[in-house]
């Protein structure tokens, strides 16, 4: 054998090495982060007395913490304990090549427009912006006046993002009805008007229904509501607690539509494949629907792409200890509508997608 032969020979079992020694790297580091996960859910209760002294000596200004300050705290810390976990349980599946190749796919790896790996960064960075600049504005600056105002930049975001997520849905729909062939694509469609229908309500009763802009009384039958304004939300004020709980669900929600796409058959079901079964709609990887896969392709067609995991986990941690910001909460609520939407309609521009 020549110098040369054994040369070539040597080079792909080093470089064979290299990726196992890798792929260990990376199932170790998950370990490490699933187990740091466990502990700290496990251990908390022990320590949140000498953690709530430390921060009452330390950080708090009055050496005090009270009961909402110790509830958020708590659930930060189990928060961060999931967020560990499930982590960590992603890395230690990304110790096998093909599953960390599945998962790349899964989450940045479509070829649809906007592509996930921007929808990744750009919805994760703006939602962080946004929350750490609302924890940090100083009420008595001017900037305050203009931005946090009734019927300021910020209380309109909402029902503007709305608006654009319901033309975005509404476009979806257009395509979908004047290309789309399966029967299932009835359904989606119906589930999308339904969505659409949801985002024109929010951002209409957002700015309860241009009468602070118009300037006209409120009608007597909607006169009863706690801030005598025409619109419904008010009625319900004594809901808002639980309801501002509830985008606690998104990163499950994200997570379930990637679970769908891991456990999706491997081969790539094109779109010559799907005309010669009769299959028209998009699921979340870019390709078309398989015509029996029934709920799972509905939910396909449905769910957040997994891209906007990152905003959905901030939206949770505000939900779950920040809740008393609202206005934050509808705010990022808004975004998250948006890249949802915007996702909805980048799959449907693609041909190979109806």
């Amino acid at each position: 054998m020549s110098v040369e032969t054994a040369s070539e020979n040597v080079a792909p079992a080093g470089q064979a090495y290299k990726a196992r020694v890798g792929l260990g790297k990376i199932g170790n580091a998950g370990v490490l982060l699933l187990s740091l996960g466990i502990v700290l859910a496990v251990c908390y209760p022990a320590f949140f007395p000498k953690l709530v002294r430390l921060l009452q000596t330390y950080a708090s200004a009055d050496h005090s913490i009270t009961e909402e300050g110790r509830r958020q705290l708590t659930d930060a810390v189990y928060f961060f304990a999931v967020l560990l976990m499930v982590v960590g349980s992603a890395l230690v599946l990304a110790r096998n090549s093909d599953r960390r190749l599945r998962l790349t796919q899964v989450f940045v790896g479509e070829s649809a427009r906007p592509s996930p790996r921007f929808v990744l960064l750009a919805s994760s960075t703006v939602g962080l912006l946004m929350v750490i600049h609302i924890r940090l504005y100083d009420p008595s600056s001017p900037a305050f006046r203009i931005l946090y105002k009734e019927d300021g930049v910020f209380e309109l975001l909402t029902p503007l993002l709305m608006v654009a997520s319901a033309i975005l849905i509404g476009r979806a729909v257009l395509r979908l009805r004047k290309h789309a062939t399966s029967a299932l694509s009835g359904h989606v469609t119906a589930a999308y008007l339904v969505l659409m229908l949801f985002f024109v309500l929010y951002a209409g009763e957002e700015v309860t229904w241009g009468q602070r802009v118009f300037g006209w009384s409120t009608p007597g039958f909607l006169g009863g509501n706690s801030q005598n304004e025409t619109n419904i939300h008010n009625y319900f004020n004594g809901c808002f607690p639980s309801v501002y709980r509830l985008p606690i669900i998104l990163p499950f929600l994200v997570l379930f539509s990637a679970w769908l796409e891991f456990k999706k058959p491997k081969r790539a079901f094109t779109a010559q494949a799907a005309a010669e079964s009769g299959s028209s709609l998009p699921y979340a990887s870019g390709h078309a629907f398989r015509p029996e896969a029934g709920v799972a392709a509905f939910a396909r067609a449905s769910l957040p792409h997994p891209s906007t995991i990152g905003l959905a986990c901030i939206i949770a941690f505000v939900s779950l200890v920040w809740n008393q910001e609202q206005e934050l909460l509808e705010e990022l609520v808004a975004l998250f509508s948006l890249f949802y939407s915007l996702g909805i309609y980048g799959r449907l521009r693609e041909p190979a997608n109806l």
